[in-house]
């Protein structure tokens, strides 16, 4: 896989993880989505090829065709009347050089969140999936 298709994968992937809830789908939906079912997922698509341009307007009956690049749960989302998903060239979205310099800098020095299987519904959505995924 090319870097730029691994830098858009992570970048989605990250940002579904700290913007969505991935693992509420688990809750009302038929399957229940885990961590297993995500990292399959990632596997089963490595090597994905878009079937759309830059450019693009995907809508309603296109939705298939981004299956490969939404994690389970959140294609089923989309499916309403009026969506739209505009397709924007590709882009370097590598983390800024701070980022990694503090994420070298600090590597293995973060601790697990005390309690976060135990109490999640404290948190936000954000903190309950993210901590569903670490469980």
């Amino acid at each position: 896989m090319n870097p730029g298709k691994n830098r858009l994968l992570f970048s989605l992937l990250t940002l579904l993880l700290v913007k969505g809830n991935l693992c509420g789908a688990a809750e009302d939906g038929p399957q229940a989505i885990t961590k297993e079912v995500v990292l399959q997922w990632v596997d089963d698509n490595r090597d994905a090829q878009p079937g759309f341009q830059p450019g693009e307007i995907l809508r309603l009956a296109d939705l298939e065709k981004l299956r490969s690049f939404l994690p389970p749960g959140y294609l089923e989302e989309f499916r309403f009347p009026d969506v739209s998903f505009t397709i924007a060239r590709p882009g370097d979205y590598s983390p800024p050089k701070v980022f990694r310099e503090a994420t070298e800098k600090y590597a293995g020095q973060t601790p697990a969140i005390p309690g976060c299987a135990k109490t999640p519904e404290k948190w936000g959505w954000e903190r309950r999936s993210f901590c569903a995924l670490l469980a």
